[in-house]
């Protein structure tokens, strides 16, 4: 079953493709080519559920919301070489155990709704930061 779905522009073998970015109660994370209709990759977020995502289009990252109370990260980078379009960047453990249920990110910061009616507000560091 599909929990979140999203329509994204992103560069794949170097031109710009409309795709269709999908997380479910499966446990994956998938990107979905518009035109062809075929599932271009699937990631193993290696949980039971997936609940929800956010795409940082000027990052060139999605967020997922998983049932562990992590926030993956996972990073397009179309890599001809080893044939990959994405691949997890990392992982953090949120602070609240509720489900997350919503994100969103600005240019400073992660916003994380959670089922709990809670809101956890995280910096998001760049190179320069760390």
């Amino acid at each position: 079953m599909i929990t979140q779905v999203q329509v994204a522009n992103i560069l794949l073998k170097g031109k710009p493709t409309w795709v269709i970015l999908s997380v479910g109660k499966d446990g994956f994370f998938r990107v979905w080519d518009m035109n062809s209709r075929i599932c271009l990759s699937a990631i193993s977020c290696q949980v039971t559920e997936v609940y929800c995502m956010y795409l940082d289009a000027v990052r060139n990252l999605v967020y997922i919301g998983t049932n562990k109370e992590e926030i993956l990260t996972i990073e397009f980078n179309d890599n001809s070489e080893t044939n990959t379009i994405c691949q997890i960047r990392g992982v953090f453990k949120k602070k609240s155990f509720a489900r997350c249920v919503q994100m969103f990110v600005d240019h400073a910061n992660m916003y994380v709704f959670n089922a709990d009616r809670t809101i956890e507000i995280y910096k998001i560091l760049t190179g320069k930061d760390l």
